[in-house]
């Protein structure tokens, strides 16, 4: 019994240590943070999404940013970006912050605000909704 688990548990960790390999080897280097592979199509685009998770109470995504993005508000969600690489400001109607990997930033809904990149390469955060996002929740402002 004790050589069974023994045998899996080393199947397992050789399926893992596989599946990592194949992961380095397919990112071409094409990415920020490590483990977040971008397409050339969105390393094209001045802000780039990929979903991480949703469930009942949120919604995840790595947001990569080149540029800016346009003022605009979310009407329904409170956004929380975790910067994980990069540096940015974030403006608001009467204010500006400035943000660099290891800040976190909570964003209540109905908010004005939009991102400015600040760094020489693009900035990478993980922008987590509440609640879930169920559809678009993105009005641009007049």
């Amino acid at each position: 019994m004790y050589k069974l688990i023994l045998l899996s548990a080393l199947c397992l960790f050789t399926t893992l240590l596989t599946a990592c390999n194949q992961q380095a080897n397919n990112s071409q280097g094409n990415s920020d943070n490590g483990n977040i592979v971008w397409t050339d199509e969105q390393l094209a685009k001045n802000i780039a999404l990929q979903p991480i998770a949703s469930d009942g109470d949120e919604s995840k995504f790595y947001i990569r940013l080149q540029g800016s993005e346009q003022p605009h508000y979310h009407d329904d969600h409170d956004l929380t970006v975790e910067v994980l690489t990069g540096t940015a400001v974030i403006h608001f109607k009467e204010s500006s912050q400035s943000v660099k990997a290891g800040d976190t930033i909570v964003i209540k809904k109905g908010t004005y605000h939009w991102a400015e990149n600040t760094g020489a390469e693009a900035s990478v955060v993980i922008g987590t909704f509440t609640p879930k996002l169920q559809g678009k929740d993105f009005r641009l402002a007049e």
